[in-house]
């Protein structure tokens, strides 16, 4: 029997012998239908000493109010996770929820384990505001004790916190804490979240330095600081004593272009700033200096200038002073090098650093973790979603943010494949809602509390794509090709889905949505949602085409329901590709009934009468220029898969009594009256036309074959 995490693991490796037999194959995306909702970005992380990492953005986990028909808006965004060190979800840990239009920017983790965050909010919590910044306790529960007496905080967003020994250095666009003037958006606070006051009056005081909103600051091995500051107009880099007073050694005559600027220390304590066309002594420095622990410029380090698309949000020191670079990094370097790229000690672009996988969007954060692993966080949602750990070649090594209880269908899927569809949906004995109520663009979503609404249909366990758009392939003959390289389904309990103790999993894979389901207890299996197909533009009317055939794979006969959308061909690649679905389950016709919208406007397809059916499988492939799956193409891509993943039958064993010879047929088995099997011949070991020895065979038992099978043929 195939489990069904050999199902995952064989499909991984072996899906292109299904695709491959799909002819003008399109490589759509699993794109989520409300995109909002997909979004999952790691803005910052900060890693524990146990290797755990936490991880502040939005849309982590969401929920959300209103219909299906209407707008959407999230209740809560809770915007700060947790997840272990092998990239699960840690759920002991419970952070705190916002309003979808606040948001977490910065994390940082004090010596003692609490946690500083800030960004953009306002959060209420026993009677008490935190503005902009606040304290976590290890469990993610809020830190009251953080300065404790006063009723707001900042009076503006912080961008960045450095949790220190000492305090907390924070920058942003503010000028207020608890009331009191700060200088130019920075200042440091006690560890109880009170002001410093000495800290801030010496930087108030800085004679000739004016307020610049946002300062950049990086705080230095040897306790000093680095920071932006305005001069005249001139944005400039000064350094600071640990107290805040000028440290008047430092020598620094860059002067940079505009504040937005990342500044860090190297492991050699050189000073790495983003410079984004500084001019320093007559020479243009493209993206990246590099300057001594005293401020001089090193003119041996020069990044190539990059021609367009071009702005840094992450830079990152390795211990041989190489140097990671993140950010909107488009066309300068290879593909497999955009977003994020590694520099020699020169400034030169490392091309031993490619990662073969490709981001899809910006980096935020990068930072070498240790043990040749490094993190990256960001808007990306491949290869994986938000957060990865890449190894010194730039290559995955683990998956991306958890997504809990995913359940929403396609939203495009790239060339307008779909409105919203491919909803998954189950009647079992707890789920009622069936085919019926749902289809047509019924009901989807279902109260979950008094805070919101879930969808009704099945979550799936893989990473859905962020956004199309992003993913736009010129070398493809329809323009666009997602074509994911890492797949992070998982098996998952079925019970709330499928029935007590079973078992499913989803994946995208190239051109292929994929879903299994074993040990089910189901009535209904349907597909819901909305193709747009029925519209004139930009297509006519579109074709809904259904088969349902029989197929016998690892000894077990299949009946497979097929359902095809497609419109008129044009010959245009652009226009609508078709929507093929393939729902395979055990067994013959018997009892089911097979139900489908057929005005080809709606997704939805169904199959009822499955409660003696133990298993499931579902496929969804797609052809390029409105062209449906013909039947014959759709049983070649069923039988393959079913090859590779469908139960096997169970081997029958009894006892034989022996062989006898027949004329013009040899040595042809004899079954025992417990071995008769109208599908099934019997085989005894040694029984073939090879077997020239006279009398019974070696031997003491046998086993069931395909009738297929000749006995005289020797399969032993």
């Amino acid at each position: 029997m195939k489990d069904i995490q050999e199902n995952l693991k064989t499909l991984n490796s072996s899906h292109a012998q299904v695709t491959n037999l799909v002819p003008d194959l399109f490589y759509y995306s699993d794109e989520a239908e409300i995109s909002e909702l997909g979004q999952t970005s790691a803005n910052a992380f900060a890693v524990q000493d146990d290797g755990k990492i936490v991880i502040c953005g939005s849309g982590l986990t969401d929920k959300y109010k209103g219909t299906y028909t209407n707008s959407f808006f999230f209740e809560k965004n809770i915007s700060v996770i947790r997840i272990n060190a092998n990239g699960s979800l840690d759920k002991t840990f419970v952070g705190p929820s916002v309003q979808f239009d606040a948001y977490f920017e910065t994390i940082d983790i004090q010596p003692d384990g609490k946690i500083i965050v800030g960004g953009g909010f306002s959060y209420e919590y026993n009677s008490k505001t935190y503005d902009y910044i606040m304290r976590l306790n290890t469990d993610g529960s809020i830190d009251e004790n953080f300065n404790s007496g006063f009723s707001t905080l900042f009076n503006n967003d912080v961008d960045k916190v450095f949790a220190l020994s000492d305090g907390i250095l924070v920058t942003g666009i503010f000028n207020e804490y608890n009331g009191d003037l700060v200088f130019g958006g920075f200042t440091k606070l006690n560890l109880n979240g009170t002001i410093n006051t000495a800290f801030n009056t010496n930087i108030q005081a800085l004679s000739g330095l004016n307020n610049i909103d946002n300062t950049k600051i990086c705080p230095l091995s040897n306790g000093k600081i680095i920071f932006s500051y305005d001069d005249d107009g001139d944005v400039k880099i000064g350094r600071l004593n640990s107290n805040g007073t000028l440290d008047e050694t430092w020598s620094c005559n860059a002067v940079f272009s505009n504040n937005s600027i990342i500044i860090i220390e190297d492991s050699d304590n050189n000073i790495i700033v983003s410079v984004e066309g500084t001019i320093i002594d007559s020479v243009t420095y493209y993206t990246v200096a590099r300057f001594n622990s005293e401020g001089v410029i090193d003119n041996s380090f020069v990044y190539p200038e990059p021609q367009s698309e071009f702005e840094l949000f992450a830079l990152e020191s390795q211990p041989d002073g190489k140097i990671l670079i993140g950010g909107w990094i488009y066309d300068c370097g290879g593909e497999l090098q955009r977003f994020i790229q590694r520099l020699n000690i020169d400034g030169s672009l490392d091309d031993t650093f490619s990662n073969p996988y490709s981001f899809d969007f910006i980096i935020r954060q990068i930072k070498y973790l240790g043990n040749d692993e490094i993190g990256v966080g960001g808007y990306f949602a491949k290869p994986y979603k938000g957060f990865l750990k890449v190894d010194m070649s730039g290559s995955p090594i683990t998956t991306g943010i958890p997504i809990e209880n995913r359940t929403f269908g396609i939203k495009d899927g790239g060339n307008d494949l779909y409105d919203f569809g491919n909803f998954i949906n189950t009647v079992t004995g707890d789920r009622t809602i069936g085919y019926n109520t749902i289809k047509e663009g019924g009901l989807i979503e279902q109260p979950i509390n008094e805070e919101g609404y879930d969808f009704y249909s099945i979550p799936c366990t893989h990473t859905q794509c962020e956004s199309f758009y992003s993913l736009y392939d010129f070398t493809s003959p329809y323009g666009y090709a997602y074509k994911p390289d890492v797949f992070d389904g998982k098996v998952k309990s079925g019970s709330e889905y499928f029935g007590p103790n079973s078992q499913y999993f989803t994946q995208m894979y190239p051109g292929m949505f994929v879903l299994i389901a074993k040990n089910i207890a189901i009535r209904e299996f349907s597909i819901t949602g909305g193709t747009g197909s029925g519209f004139e533009y930009p297509s006519k009317q579109g074709t809904v085409t259904v088969d349902v055939f029989s197929l016998m794979a690892n000894g077990k006969e299949y009946t497979c329901f097929l359902k095809s959308v497609s419109a008129v061909p044009t010959g245009n690649p652009y226009d609508d590709p078709s929507i093929n679905q393939i729902i395979m389950v055990p067994g013959n016709l018997d009892g089911i009934t097979h139900l489908y919208d057929e005005t080809s406007q709606y997704d939805d397809h169904c199959v009822q009468g499955l409660s003696d059916r133990t298993e499931i499988y579902y496929i969804m492939v797609s052809r390029g220029n409105n062209l449906a799956l013909e039947t014959d193409d759709a049983k070649k891509v069923a039988q393959q898969f079913l090859n590779l993943v469908a139960e096997t039958q169970p081997v029958k064993s009894c006892s034989g009594t022996g062989c006898t010879t027949q004329t013009g047929k040899g040595k042809v088995c004899i079954l025992n009256s417990g071995c008769t099997c109208s599908k099934w011949r019997y085989f005894y070991p040694n029984c073939t036309r090879a077997n020239v020895v006279a009398g019974l065979c070696n031997g003491k038992s046998g086993a069931y074959v395909p009738a297929i099978t000749v006995c005289n043929q020797r399969i032993f």
